[in-house]
């Protein structure tokens, strides 16, 4: 099973890799990443974030590499190891404006778990996320609103969600980033 799901996304890589050099890769260089421990996977920079540049060139090439690893791991990924691996195709997707794909992503990456006062909002923050993508400024200053009561101001998220509110008409990728018309 292992060895037809390598080979399909491996053609599938080939087939979608942009001309950007660090969107390409080799058999070996998909098994390697295959083999990699989740936290160096998900988290390291010599896992999929090592293909990310800026202009947005590779985004289908980690949307097929992150799937390829969720996939070749099921069963082994702990509950919100596959949520976050379902966040970061849902980023991925929004960073080139297929919103529809990435709302799909984020509404299956909410923890089912999370308290209703915790250290750390993760709901309040796909909820912010999904309304930004939605063009619902209501929905996105309620999500706000909650964040910032259950969560520390020096948060990443937070701040990600202040520039969604502040750079509301601009796209996912640059309101994420802080780039383009949200400078």
């Amino acid at each position: 099973m292992f060895k037809k799901l390598f080979l399909i996304t491996a053609i599938l890589l080939s087939t979608i890799a942009s001309a950007d050099q660090y969107c390409e890769l080799k058999p070996e260089q998909f098994h390697a990443f295959m083999q990699q421990d989740f936290d160096t996977f998900d988290q390291k920079p010599t896992g999929w974030r090592s293909l990310y540049v800026p202009s947005g060139a590779c985004d289908l090439s980690i949307i097929v590499l992150i799937d390829s690893y969720h996939q070749s791991h099921q069963g082994k990924l702990v509950p919100w190891q596959d949520r976050l691996l379902t966040w970061h195709v849902g980023q991925s997707l929004g960073f080139l404006n297929l919103y529809d794909l990435a709302i799909a992503r984020f509404q299956n990456s909410y923890d089912p778990q999370e308290l209703p006062k915790p250290e750390f909002h993760w709901n309040a923050y796909v909820r912010a996320s999904i309304a930004f993508m939605n063009k619902d400024r209501a929905a996105l200053q309620r999500a706000h609103d909650e964040f910032i009561t259950v969560a520390p101001m020096e948060s990443n998220n937070f701040k990600i969600v202040e520039r969604f509110i502040r750079c509301f008409d601009a796209n996912y990728f640059d309101a994420y980033s802080g780039t383009g018309k949200c400078q």
